[in-house]
């Protein structure tokens, strides 16, 4: 067989750059006044919004955090890499004094627990990379697999595929997760690593956690694979006892090359020819100990597919353990899912079916006097744009509906129930009120399930009533509304993954989020609400388990308790030392060293102004990003970001950007400090040590510098002073970042 290299993905827009995980973390993590934050030189604080100050009269943006004591201290925007998220937190949170008090102590020993973490994790990590296997190549008709996909792959889905290729074609096994919301393309990532593996004559096997899950992937295996060499089998209950037998003898010979299946698949009766590649769906599903296993497996290759991870697994890709590739580009003519509150009654559920399956229209927008006098169903609904008391009918009453838009879907419904003890009161009422409809119920071990599934997919059933069987595996682009009965009873990523059944194609999908017939919901219940209400857009999946991170803390690792280190310094500061220890570790250094952000005034206005972004948590998850950029590349992707999203950039936004620049700079430099003035500018090192003194001195020496105009000296305080004259501030500005660049490159240049 003929077969060839596959070249990693470039997207054919240069202004395209594949966002980190921690930007993408970072936007989604944002701030809001009355946050716990942590300052990495003065510890716990309360964010208290964004103010407007002028220093020598330039206008600056300051942060305001409140000590304990009430303590202010105002945090220019420049140095917001010093402020991180403290995360989910407590009323019993201990606020640090601004002065005096034991953060730094504190911190300290945190930092050095971690690093004895890091190296027993990387004594893992060692150990399967030492477990060197043969690269797999990707055959020549690879390409005729690919045009088998029927939409147009996002960017985002052209970088996971890339890195699985990669990863697929090293000589470490691959370990790696793809994090994408419902919808996002996560199977196609797993199709094309699977179509490789088995084309390198290695066997397959795709793990869901249902049978329904099972049978959905097992249907898209063999439309996909027809045409190809590929025997495809499926090992679940709705197979005969002498069908499974038959295909386990078949795996064990290697005449069976991909195996999708439940955690029977786990079995020891189960032997593998030549197993290859393990894909394991919904990962959040499985035990750790069961994913552990499969991870561990000897010279295979792993990939885990989620849309809401478990704060363990999160945790490890965050801090560089395991390889991550993010899904956060929703598929072109996608929309978000409009997600309402309503009570249990005739009216609500009632208008919500028949406004689904006979094609009734919902009026846009409509007037107080519509509420009070249209349809009840209507009248009730409550749109997570609110975070007023959902108890009274007053509230629902005069709540904004949002711009719901007229319904003509004539789709289906999924109506879904917390606990198999609700399906038959709720069947019987959705029949009462809705004569004519076609209903069916089903749960995990009802016995026609498959059956009752492929009526429902054939459109054969109307309403589907179920537990939470659908939360996985159910793809049907048909349905558009989804009913949650009890939804207080279910967690904050099975909602979230239960709404992602709906809203598959380009029309406009809902979620009916059922209320007790009392209307009461208990803190937590109202605290998933506010949640949710937050995370009303698209490819919030990651969002969802983010703030399960938060709330659950990162787990257990390797035996080591770390909700308490979490408590001591917040969780975004913990991942960024252990993220530091880790590296540390693979560089084979024994200690961290201290992180500096440089100081830099350049003597003009470096902010975004208010009347470019005039939303203040907008704007503050702006200058979040900003300040966690890490190359020029990523600088130059962010201002094509900004004007394409808020229109031209103002001249205080581009001095933002190159401060930042300058920024970045001076950390590869070393730098921590630089002070611009009329004729010139002063800047010093950190710790007073310059990485590569001599090629400093040649670089202030090269003819280049003598003949842009500057003079140089060096004080007896290791400060050095650069001379020259400018006509205005925007030459000054130009001039100091275009040489503390050059100093960067020239100083880079030195192996040291």
């Amino acid at each position: 067989m003929i077969r060839y290299l596959v070249k990693p993905f470039e997207s054919n827009d240069n202004q395209i750059l594949r966002r980190s995980v921690a930007d993408v973390f970072r936007e989604f993590a944002s701030l809001s006044v009355g946050d716990y934050v942590v300052h990495a030189r003065h510890g716990i604080a309360v964010y208290n919004g964004l103010i407007n100050l002028e220093v020598s009269d330039i206008p600056h943006d300051f942060l305001v955090l409140l000590f304990k004591n009430d303590d202010k201290l105002y945090v220019p925007v420049e140095d917001i890499a010093l402020i991180t998220r403290y995360g989910d937190a407590d009323s019993d949170v201990a606020l640090d004094p601004l002065k005096g008090g034991s953060w730094a102590s504190r911190k300290e020993g945190v930092r050095k627990r971690l690093l004895v973490i890091a190296n027993n994790l990387m004594q893992t990590e060692a150990q399967r990379r030492l477990q060197q296997i043969e690269p797999f190549y990707i055959p020549e008709t690879y390409e005729r697999f690919c045009k088998g996909f029927e939409y147009v792959e996002t960017d985002d889905q052209m970088f996971a595929i890339s890195d699985v290729i990669e990863d697929l074609q090293s000589t470490v096994p691959m370990d790696r997760l793809i994090c994408g919301d419902v919808g996002f393309g996560k199977t196609e990532v797993a199709l094309r690593a699977a179509f490789i593996a088995a084309s390198n004559n290695k066997q397959v096997v795709l793990l869901a956690p249902t049978t329904i899950l099972v049978a959905q992937h097992f249907s898209t295996f063999i439309k996909r694979f027809a045409g190809f060499d590929v025997n495809i089998c499926r090992l679940s209950r709705f197979e005969s006892k002498q069908e499974l037998k038959r295909n386990i003898e078949k795996i064990a010979r290697g005449e069976i090359q991909i195996i999708i299946g439940t955690h029977a698949v786990l079995s020891s009766k189960i032997k593998f020819a030549d197993l290859g590649l393990i894909i394991i769906d919904e990962e959040h599903h499985f035990g750790v100990k069961q994913k552990e296993k499969l991870r561990n497996t000897n010279r295979v290759h792993f990939l885990a597919l989620s849309a809401t991870p478990i704060p363990r697994t999160l945790q490890m890709a965050m801090t560089g353990i395991r390889n991550m590739s993010l899904l956060v580009t929703p598929p072109p003519g996608r929309l978000p899912v409009k997600t309402i509150i309503c009570e249990f009654s005739e009216p609500e559920i009632k208008g919500a079916i028949e406004n689904e399956i006979n094609n009734r229209s919902l009026v846009t927008n409509p007037s107080e006097s519509d509420l009070m006098e249209g349809d009840p169903a209507r009248r009730s609904a409550v749109y997570l744009n609110v975070h007023e008391d959902l108890s009274t009918e007053s509230t629902r009453q005069k709540t904004d509906y949002g711009g719901v838009g007229k319904r003509a879907n004539g789709g289906q419904v999924f109506f879904v129930v917390p606990k198999v003890k609700y399906l038959d009161s709720v069947h019987q009422f959705v029949r009462e009120i809705c004569p004519g409809v076609r209903i069916e119920t089903a749960h995990g071990k009802t016995p026609n399930l498959e059956d009752i599934i492929l009526d429902f997919c054939d459109g054969k059933i109307d309403v589907l009533i179920s537990t939470n069987i659908i939360d996985s595996g159910i793809d049907i682009q048909n349905v558009n509304t989804i009913l949650i009965y009890r939804f207080d009873l279910f967690g904050l990523a099975q909602l979230h993954q239960l709404r992602g059944r709906v809203g598959r194609s380009s029309r406009q999908a809902y979620a009916y989020f059922l209320l007790p017939k009392d209307g009461y919901l208990s803190t937590h219940a109202e605290s998933k609400i506010e949640t949710l209400q937050s995370l009303d857009v698209l490819g919030s999946g990651f969002t969802v388990a983010s703030q399960d991170l938060d709330i659950r803390g990162a787990g257990n690792l390797l035996g080591h308790e770390q909700s308490g280190y979490i408590k001591d310094i917040g969780i975004e500061l913990y991942q960024t030392i252990l993220r530091e220890a880790i590296l540390m570790v693979k560089a084979g250094k024994t200690s961290l060293p201290e992180t500096f952000t440089p100081q830099i005034n350049i003597g003009v206005a470096a902010l975004i102004p208010d009347d470019y972004i005039e939303n203040p948590d907008v704007r503050l998850s702006m200058y979040r990003r900003i300040g966690g950029l890490a190359t020029s590349l990523e600088i130059e992707a962010m201002r094509t970001e900004l004007a394409t999203r808020f229109g031209k950039l103002p001249k205080e936004l581009e001095n933002l950007l190159i401060l930042f620049e300058i920024q970045i700079y001076c950390r590869s430099s070393n730098i921590d400090k630089i002070d611009v003035g009329p004729s010139g500018f002063a800047f010093s090192f950190y710790d007073n040590k310059c990485r590569a003194p001599e090629r400093f001195i040649e670089f202030l020496k090269a003819e280049e510098i003598q003949r842009a105009g500057w003079t140089s000296k060096i004080r007896a305080d290791h400060r050095v002073i650069l001379s020259k004259r400018w006509k205005n501030t925007d030459e000054r500005t130009n001039d100091v970042h275009k040489f503390i660049m050059e100093l960067s490159q020239n100083i880079q240049n030195q192996n040291y």
